[in-house]
């Protein structure tokens, strides 16, 4: 263990790679379903689950590297929107510091899927507010992708989130 009591396992490197390709893969599928001036994206709910599942370190990462991997499927390079997506699988996780991961009680469901909307406002929002600061007008970058984001990935991520956990819980006890 580190001098500050965290250590990154093997296990982690691993659930890092497989949350960003699973993110990557099903991202790249909707990519092309637009929503306003973004695309619809139910696959930041791989993003949140994994954040809340396994840490925020692990969703950090997961967020980040898959959606800079669907960059790649497409042709383009966001950095932005990188980090904003890391942001909400590191925000989505904050509730397994307390927990570890061990979601048993409804306040447990009701956390993961509270911070996995605020993480998709913040994690938008970043985006948004570096984007106007790289030049793009304030109407675009907030209003008709920031907003329309953060919408989209809160109401996956409020619905498809503590539905993860569940499902994963019960594997997890088999």
């Amino acid at each position: 263990m580190g001098k500050n009591g965290f250590r990154l396992s093997t296990l982690d490197v691993v659930l890092m790679g497989l949350g960003a390709a699973m993110y990557a893969v099903f991202a790249a599928v909707t990519y092309f379903i637009p929503i306003a001036g973004m695309s619809l994206r139910p696959a930041i709910a791989i993003v949140t689950f994994f954040g809340a599942a396994f840490g925020p370190h692990v969703g950090f990462v997961a967020g980040a590297i898959g959606n800079l991997l669907c960059d790649f499927t497409w042709g383009e390079f966001w950095w932005e929107w990188d980090v904003g997506v890391g942001i909400i699988g590191l925000i989505s996780g904050l509730w397994w510091l307390k927990n570890k991961g061990n979601y048993e009680k409804g306040i447990d469901y009701a956390m993961a899927a509270i911070l996995s909307v605020i993480g998709s406002f913040v994690g938008c929002f970043f985006a948004g507010f570096v984007d106007v600061a790289m030049g793009v007008p304030f109407e675009v970058a907030i209003y008709a992708w920031a907003f329309p984001g953060a919408a989209s990935d809160a109401i996956f991520g409020l619905i498809l989130t503590p539905a993860l956990l569940k499902a994963y819980q019960a594997f997890k006890l088999r």
